[in-house]
Formats: C-alpha cells, sequence, structure tokens
C-alpha cells in the first residue's frame, strides 16, 4: 500500500530494479538512521511484535512502509530510541562508532539519529542522519548558567511525534550521543511489574533516573506517556511550567509530563553519573547509562567496562623495570593540585581530583587538602556561622544550604544562624508544595556544569 502502512500476516516482498518482485526469501537487513533497509531482497514472516520501516527502490524512487519484527519477543519491552548528534561536537563521529560496534541506540528495535545535517553514519553512505531544521546551538544562561536547549529539543519531540514511528513500540527512550547506553538492560527494566502497570495508563509513565529529579542523558517514556505529550506540549509551553529562558530540556520534559498527569515511575538504577552523585568511571556499575564520555576511545573502554569485553588487540610488552622513585613528570604533575590547579571541575582520566566534589567521591589528589584548602577542615570547624547560609558544597560534613533538612545533613547551628534571617525557612516550605505552577520539589546548583536538580 503506498503512502500507507501495509501489515502483513504472512511473507512479504518488494519490486526492485526490475519492476517485477523477486521470490520471497529471507535476508539480513540493516536499518539506518531512518529506518530504511539496505537490503536489496529482502522478506520474513509478520508477528504480532512489529515495527514500520521504509524500503526504498533506488530505480522507481517510490518508498513503501511495512511492518516487520522487532528484535524483542515481547512489544510491552521494545524500545524506540533516538539521538541528537550535533556534528560540530564530534557527536556524529560518537554515533557512527555506536553504529560500527552495534551498540547504543542501535542496538534498540527501532532508532533515528537527528542533526543539523543529512550526515552519513558509516562508510558507505546508507546510515544517515535525519535533519532538524534551525540552529542546534543552545545559547548559556538561565537559573543556572547552563545550555537552554528546550526550544532545539521541543523541535525534536515534534518530529518524533509527527513520524509517529513510536507508535509501534512499548517505550521511548531519548538518548544523549555521549552517553554508553545498553538497551537490553533497559528492557528488563521495561518489564517490570511496576513499569509495566505503568505503561498501561492512559496517560502512561516515564521513568525518573535521578533522586533530584530526571536527567537528559536518558529519557525514557512508554509510549502512551509520548502520545500523551504529543497532546500537551503547547499547553506546558503556554502555562510556562518550565520557561524556555530559564531550565534545560530535561526539566521541560519532567515537568510538562508531570502536569499533563503521566505518572513518573522512580528507578534509579538507570543512569550513573557525576550531576547524579556518582562517578560514572569504571563503568562496572549494573546501570543502564553511564555518562558523559565525549571521546570514542573512552567511550569505548567504558562500554567494555559495562559488558565484560575484553580487547581484542595483543597485550603490549612488559615495561622494563624501573625504580619506585622515577615517576615521570607528567605522572606526578596529574596527581598533585599544585600543578593543575583547583578550580578546573572534573577531569576525566585524571587519576585523581581537585575539585569541591572530591571529597564526596574520596577521589581527591593527596596534596588536596594542604593546596586547595590550606589544611582539612575538621567537623567541628564546618558550621553556619563560618560558611554562611550558602549552597550546596560537596565533601563537606555538613551543610548551610535551604535543602540540607531534607537530606539530614544541616550544621549543628543551621537553625540558629540561617533560620533567623527566615529566607531559607520559606524556600523550605517552597520545597516541599512546589511552587503554582506544578514546579519541581528540588532546586540544586550545578556540579561541572551540568544541572543536578530541580
Amino acid at each position: 500500500q503506498e503512502g500507507g502502512v501495509a501489515t502483513l500476516a504472512g511473507k512479504w516482498h518488494l519490486p526492485w530494479e526490475s519492476g517485477e518482485p523477486t521470490p520471497t526469501e529471507r535476508s539480513s537487513s540493516r536499518h539506518d538512521a531512518t529506518g530504511s533497509t539496505t537490503s536489496t531482497t529482502a522478506s520474513t514472516t509478520a508477528t504480532a511484535v512489529s515495527t514500520s520501516v521504509t524500503l526504498t527502490s533506488s530505480s522507481t524512487a517510490r518508498e513503501l512502509t511495512v511492518v516487520i519484527p522487532h528484535h524483542s519477543e515481547d512489544a510491552e519491552q521494545s524500545l524506540y530510541c533516538f539521538a541528537l548528534a550535533r556534528p560540530e561536537i564530534g557527536e556524529i563521529e560518537l554515533m557512527a562508532t555506536q553504529l560500527r560496534h552495534s551498540t547504543g541506540i542501535f542496538a534498540c528495535d527501532g532508532y533515528t539519529v537527528f542533526s543539523s545535517q543529512a550526515l552519513a553514519l558509516d562508510q558507505k553512505g546508507v546510515v544517515k542522519a535525519e535533519v532538524i531544521d534551525g540552529s542546534l546551538v543552545a545559547p548559556i544562561g538561565g537559573l543556572y548558567n547552563m545550555a537552554l536547549n528546550s526550544e532545539i529539543f521541543v523541535r525534536v519531540w515534534r518530529r518524533v511525534f509527527e513520524a509517529k514511528r513510536y507508535v509501534s513500540f512499548g517505550w521511548v527512550v531519548k538518548v544523549d550521543p555521549d552517553a554508553v547506553f545498553l538497551p537490553a538492560r533497559l528492557r528488563k527494566h521495561c518489564s517490570s511489574l511496576p513499569a509495566l502497570q505503568g505503561s498501561e495508563k492512559p496517560k502512561g509513565v516515564y521513568l525518573n533516573n535521578c533522586k533530584i529529579g530526571n536527567h537528559g542523558p536518558i529519557e525514557v517514556i512508554s509510549s502512551a506517556g509520548v502520545a500523551t505529550f504529543s497532546e500537551g506540549i503547547d499547553q506546558c509551553i503556554e502555562e510556562k511550567y518550565a520557561p524556555f529562558t530559564d531550565v534545560g530540556e530535561d526539566v521541560f520534559v519532567r515537568r510538562c509530563l508531570r502536569n499533563l498527569g503521566v505518572q513518573q515511575l522512580d528507578d534509579f538504577q538507570l543512569l550513573s553519573e557525576i550531576n547524579c552523585f556518582e562517578n560514572p568511571s569504571p563503568c562496572t556499575a549494573d546501570k543502564v547509562t553511564f555518562h558523559p564520555f565525549k571521546q570514542p576511545a573512552a567511550f569505548l573502554q567504558c562500554l567494555a567496562q559495562a559488558t565484560g569485553e575484553t580487547t581484542t588487540a595483543a597485550p603490549p610488552p612488559p615495561p622494563a623495570p624501573v625504580a619506585a622513585a622515577a615517576v615521570p613528570p607528567a605522572a606526578a604533575a596529574s596527581r598533585s593540585c599544585a600543578a593543575v590547579g583547583c578550580h578546573g571541575g572534573f577531569v576525566k582520566d585524571r587519576p585523581c581530583q581537585c575539585n569541591e566534589a572530591c571529597g564526596h567521591f574520596k577521589n581527591c589528589c593527596p596534596d588536596y587538602a594542604a593546596t586547595c584548602r590550606g589544611r582539612p577542615e575538621e567537623p567541628h570547624e564546618v558550621n553556619c556561622a563560618k560558611l554562611g547560609c550558602a549552597s550546596f558544597k560537596p565533601g563537606r560534613p555538613c551543610q548551610c544550604d535551604a535543602t540540607c533538612g531534607r537530606y539530614g545533613n544541616c550544621c549543628a547551628d543551621f537553625s540558629a544562624i540561617c533560620g533567623a534571617a527566615g529566607k531559607p525557612r520559606d524556600l523550605l516550605a517552597s520545597l516541599r508544595t512546589g511552587d503554582s505552577r506544578g514546579g519541581d520539589p528540588l532546586t540544586l546548583p550545578l556540579i561541572g556544569g551540568g544541572l543536578v536538580g530541580d
């Protein structure tokens, strides 16, 4: 059926260059970034679990949408995944790496890569990105001095809504290109009883991956939830549940879904990242996603750690014996805060860190306390009278910010010092109730340049 969907109960075949049907036969096919197949002959037995793909005849330049089986045996676990990749920051290269290794979104039951250009992800130019019109560069600013990318992702989501590829799948998954994503693990989460029950609700369900609000490296929404999102996205924009000038797309999506009545289901095994208070490296935790790994080599190393795969390259020869004191200057510098400074933030692949979060993650360099703090702070020396009623500071034994009561880590003099001004107490009340526009229950500052809460 040209221009529509052909659902076939038995075998299917297509006219190709001769214009005549070829004998039906089974052959493997690869799906490109927009769902197209590369096989010149293709046939299969349709099952109840199916997805729409587009097959194009090079001679007739006509398209026919058919239904073929998913990889997943259960429609309730089937995944339609998509990513937005910006070529100027190396994300197309990252997606090409994932395609070569059949990992990430390319291990989902259906997928689409969006970008600013129709760039090829493979050497033959078969797998190409689907173009999103307009700039994909987000301004920096808002409440947290972060990328204000909500408007960009609204354009992407509208494309997902319009194409309606997602309706043949149980779940829709938005993944960042620099996230090491393991779909096989996600399918297990989607098959849990709470997830199945949520997906059967008329308005659907989304999986919340962080205790302080769902974060953008992976967003998992049931198909019904995406349908609800599609119907109500304009309402979310008009009501300004998450103004584009204030926050990023992950805040917009989660606030919009909640205000539209999509159920939130907490699943904190979905994501490992610094901005959710967990160091993702090494990638040995039983998580679905590890983020961020922006270079292909680091990405593949994390993937190997997560999957237990080993490299096929020959092991390097053993190093020549050296004296214990003969440490290369570069290696010694990488372990010294005096050499690298105290304000550079988290640096991946460095054996120790010199940022304020290193105390929290137990990975400070040996001279961190002396170099960056002057000397270690003893617990009795840390109090609100000394620190002031300021924002959250990772690694401190107690806190003087408005959220410390929620986490049970207020300094002893918090109420006396910070409560007297009234503002922290008022903020605590707003955190418990949310604002009148359906605001989130918690707002925290940035760590390493990313939004850690809402």
